[in-house]
């Protein structure tokens, strides 16, 4: 008898640890697949109200399966503090290079630092800015995707403020382009473009000053000529550049005391003549 008393006592107390002490107010430890009374279930190993254990049917502790395990709501189901796993917690700090952040990375073509799609750079950081190396010749301004005018006037007319306002006010863009044309025409005659410091790139009074950049030989002084030629060509400025060589492809204005001054050169077309003056235009476009 004393021997069967204590295999009994030692199965209740088993059964006890099992999870079947619906009154203990420590819930009990369980296993998987042991057996939990009336109105509780086996929940990450314990015995647990059912009302309590909510729909965690599968046991991984998140009973709305929101992967929000603590049900706070804070959306960072793994609790390090970094709700969109991005290496950003705050989303104040610096998450590493992406398109748009205005920053060129990688195999990016362009970074505008917004997401307008149809502008130069495209939403995927691929450049739709028109860009040609070189003077061009006979270029339709539909192409010139990308592109903004920014100032025009004829050659028959000087315009003060060549630095304070022309390029400092309505044309301040990163990229600039230089063109001629016949007025109104919707063809440039004539272009060039380049970064904002090659195209203004200041070679003083220089007869032969030149700087070279995407196929171009810029020139440029505030009290002298800007313009260009094709990258190679030697210029020959007296004030304007008089070579002829690939004349066609030699644009030049007159900038005397920080002005556009009337004149000169659009391609082969030397505008020295008053009666031409007001047959073409001088025209800056800009981009970024």
């Amino acid at each position: 008898m004393k021997r069967g008393l204590v295999l009994s006592l030692s199965c209740a107390w088993i059964l006890a640890c099992s999870g079947n002490d619906a009154e203990n107010d420590d819930f009990d430890e369980c296993a998987a697949g042991s057996l939990c009374p009336l109105g509780y279930e086996c929940i990450v190993g314990f015995c647990l109200p059912s009302d309590e254990a909510g729909d965690d049917t599968s046991g991984d502790g998140d009973p709305t399966g929101d992967g929000d395990p603590s049900g706070d709501g804070d959306g960072d189901p793994t609790g390090d503090g970094d709700p969109t796993g991005d290496g950003d917690p705050t989303g104040e700090g610096d998450p590493g290079p992406f398109c748009g952040d205005g920053i060129v990375n990688g195999n990016e073509e362009c970074d505008d630092g917004n997401n307008v799609d149809d502008d130069s750079c495209s939403n995927q950081c691929l450049s739709t800015l028109y860009w040609a190396v070189g003077p061009q010749l006979d270029v339709p301004e539909a192409e010139l995707a990308g592109w903004t005018e920014c100032w025009s006037g004829t050659y028959g007319l000087s315009f003060p403020g060549l630095t304070t306002t022309v390029l400092g006010q309505n044309c301040t863009g990163s990229k600039l382009l230089l063109a001629c044309r016949a007025p109104g025409a919707s063809t440039l005659a004539l272009l060039a473009m380049g970064e904002r410091a090659d195209v203004l790139f200041d070679v003083g009074t220089q007869t032969n000053g030149k700087h070279e950049a995407n196929g171009v030989a810029w020139y440029f002084s505030d009290n002298f000529s800007m313009g260009f030629a094709s990258a190679g060509d030697q210029v020959n400025r007296n004030e304007c550049d008089l070579a002829e060589l690939e004349s066609e492809y030699r644009l030049c204005w007159h900038t005397i005391d920080d002005q556009m001054f009337e004149g000169f050169r659009c391609g082969a077309n030397s505008i020295l003549d008053g009666a031409e003056f007001d047959d073409w235009e001088k025209v800056i476009y800009q981009a970024d």
